[in-house]
């Protein structure tokens, strides 16, 4: 299995799920991070598949070229997780980004909040948090207000949300609300919030992704999305043993849904 970050929690749970679900049934999980890089992704992927795995679940759709290759000569089953693109070759397993934004957008919005902005990350290759991005400047422009799409030149997330935070606040346009691309961003806007006295959401309304351990612990608590972290590598793992067994005709053929869409929920707390 690769995921961008193992140092994160937020595919803590994704991992979790995967094991407990295939540890009964005598298989062992090996771990790799491609550190949000296609070229690390690529490198994990080349040697996997020279261990002879039995699958392989992958975090997202987008790979380099040559990871493609590598999978499509692979022989092994592939799920890919944590995003939804049905016409993919490979089953999926999670959710859409883009309607992530989308509907983060659209809630601050039905809030009262107009300059509304959203945060990246400093990774240029976090494809998911960019697809959010997508989805938040789509709704700005249906809604018929200017998108605004903060990029955070800072790799430290903490920094980065603070520095954010105090960029944003900052101009004759102030921002209203901000959309952070993870609950570390956000968690560095609120922490600096709180020793600059700065009054959230009154002054400016905050929201994350991910739903973190911290999202409800933090001074104001944290507005956030919930992914369905465990159940993604609970089923990524159901949908390989299926695979597996189709493989050596216990499945029939086309036996084994390839498209799994799961729900996220927005967590209201008192950042917005």
């Amino acid at each position: 299995m690769v995921i961008p970050n193992i140092a994160g929690g937020v595919f803590a749970e994704t991992v979790q799920g995967v094991a407990d679900t295939l540890r009964p049934l005598g298989y062992q999980l090996l771990l790799a991070s491609s550190n949000y890089s296609s070229s690390e992704e690529e490198e994990a992927v080349r040697a996997f598949i020279g261990w002879s795995p039995a699958a392989l679940i992958l975090t997202g759709h987008r790979h380099s070229a040559a990871t493609d290759e590598l999978l499509a000569s692979a022989g092994i089953p592939v799920v890919q997780t944590w995003d939804y693109k049905p016409e993919s070759d490979h089953v999926q397993v999670g959710f859409s980004h883009n309607s992530v934004g989308r509907d983060s957008a659209l809630y601050l919005h039905d809030r009262g909040y107009r300059r509304i902005v959203f945060v990246h990350t400093g990774q240029p290759e976090d494809f998911r948090a960019t697809e959010r991005a997508r989805g938040y400047e789509q709704a700005m422009e249906e809604l018929g207000l200017a998108p605004s799409i903060f990029h955070s030149p800072i790799a430290a997330a903490l920094a980065a949300g603070k520095a954010a935070f105090e960029t944003l606040l900052r101009g004759r346009w102030p921002a209203e609300a901000i959309i952070f691309a993870n609950d570390n961003l956000a968690a560095g806007a609120l922490l600096h919030g709180l020793r600059a006295k700065i009054a959230i959401p009154q002054t400016c309304a905050v929201m994350g992704f991910g739903d973190l351990s911290i999202a409800d612990k933090l001074i104001p608590s944290l507005t956030t999305v919930r992914p369905p972290r465990y159940e993604i590598g609970r089923i990524a793992a159901v949908r390989v043993i299926e695979s597996l067994r189709m493989e050596d005709g216990e499945l029939a053929q086309g036996a084994v849904q390839r498209d799994n869409l799961l729900p996220y929920e927005i967590i209201e707390r008192e950042s917005t």
